[in-house]
């Protein structure tokens, strides 16, 4: 039983690489065959395409100082500059902005998410502290009042997770995106 295959396409580049093929029959009883290329492409990718993370219009103040960050770049352009020039340097300093507030987003996240944490601690120290070396009789009202700053803490830190989870799935469906398969 044979078979011809008419074209393999690609990119040209691709061809130049010099790529081997295999033919396997019999793939899982099957009357066709499995042609297998391989093509060592060591060509190193670019970062990709830019992305922008908005996460950070939800909190009014990092969404005030972008927009008056954007603004005050918009009005120290040069008025001399053709339409065309203005329009690239918009969007240059949109993208960079953006990323910048982006960054401070993310990094705001993730002080909060230690500051509660570190909080945390404290308090199950002092928890363990009043349980272990306590004279007071009544114990009970205090032990109360600090698990519920727990349970406050607790749900402040889940909140957090939460938004740090949305940023990471966020950042690795781009890179299924850019990486993934196409």
């Amino acid at each position: 039983m044979l078979s011809t295959l008419d074209y393999i396409l690609g990119p040209q580049h691709l061809a130049n690489l010099q790529p081997t093929s295999n033919v396997n029959w019999g793939i899982h009883k099957s009357d066709h065959a499995c042609l297998t290329v391989h093509i060592d492409e060591s060509v190193e990718r670019g970062c990709g395409m830019f992305r922008p993370n908005l996460a950070f219009l939800d909190c009014l103040h990092l969404r005030t100082r972008f927009v008056s960050d954007y603004e005050e770049s918009i009005l120290n352009m040069p008025q001399n500059w053709d339409p065309h020039k203005r329009l690239e340097f918009s969007k240059v300093m949109l993208r960079t902005i953006v990323a910048e507030y982006s960054n401070k987003y993310r990094k705001q996240n993730s002080d909060h998410i230690k500051a509660v944490r570190s909080e945390i601690d404290m308090v199950n120290r002092l928890k363990c502290n009043l349980l272990t070396n306590n004279p007071d009789p009544f114990p009970l009202i205090k032990l109360q009042m600090i698990d519920s700053d727990l349970d406050i803490l607790n749900l402040k830190l889940d909140e957090l997770l939460v938004i740090q989870t949305k940023l990471l799935a966020q950042r690795s469906r781009v890179k299924w995106l850019e990486l993934g398969e196409k």
